[in-house]
Order: structure tokens, then C-alpha cells, then sequence
């Protein structure tokens, strides 16, 4: 999701603007308001259901990264090997960086979420 504006609808704003220069009776700019609305709407969903199964995914992978890390358990400290420190150490820094995108999922799903309109909203109300 990186680099992705989510909160925002900077292309619809812009579509918005475009369509209130074009003269259409009053009966069609409710219709295509009403359309542009839902379409921003399904848009917003998507992208909840996308911050959703990339956390997801983020935590499969802590939780394939925890199972390598049980090799810790058998490590004795007169190990001769370096590298697997060095291993090991790359799996917590890996699982660094699945947590915080995460933790971003879920900030950024939040915020997304607050400005999703009332499920109860009649649907037939344009914005």
C-alpha cells in the first residue's frame, strides 16, 4: 500500500470539479453524483479489504519467522558458527519491518474506516 492515498479521494475530487463545469439538468447531475458517491464508496471498501489481508499477511510472517526463531532454543553460547547470530539477527529485523507495516495496515485502516459513510444512510441521498 505504499505510496497509495487512501483517505483521500484526489482523482474523484477532481472528477467532481470536471463534472461541475459541464451543464446537465438537475435530474442527471443527481444520478451522476449519486453514482460518483457509490463508486467512491465501493473504492474505500476495497481498499479496507486490502489493508486488512496485507496485515494479514504481515502476521504470517511474524509467525513464520517466530518458528525459525526457535532455533535460539538450541543455540549453546560456545556456538563456533557466527553466522547463524547473524541469521538470527536478520530474522528479528525482518519481523521488525512485518510488524510496522502491520501497525501502518492498521492506522491507515482506520482512518480509511472513520470516513466510511453510515452503512444505515439511505442510499438513495446524494452527498
Amino acid at each position: 500500500m505504499a505510496g497509495e492515498t487512501i483517505t483521500g479521494s484526489v482523482p474523484m475530487e477532481r472528477i467532481r470539479a470536471v463534472i461541475r463545469t459541464v451543464d446537465l439538468d438537475c435530474e442527471c447531475r443527481d444520478k451522476l453524483d449519486l453514482a460518483l458517491h457509490r463508486f467512491e464508496v465501493l473504492e474505500r471498501r476495497r481498499n479496507l479489504r486490502v489493508l486488512i489481508q496485507d496485515a494479514r499477511w504481515q502476521a504470517e510472517q511474524i509467525a513464520a519467522m517466530l518458528d525459525l526463531l526457535r532455533e535460539l532454543d538450541e543455540i549453546r553460547t560456545d556456538e563456533s558458527d557466527d553466522s547463524v547470530f547473524e541469521e538470527l539477527a536478520l530474522l528479528f529485523d525482518t519481523i521488525a519491518v512485518a510488524a510496522a507495516t502491520g501497525a501502518e495496515d492498521m492506522r491507515k485502516f482506520r482512518t480509511l474506516h472513520a470516513v466510511l459513510p453510515d452503512a444505515k444512510a439511505p442510499e438513495e441521498t446524494v452527498p
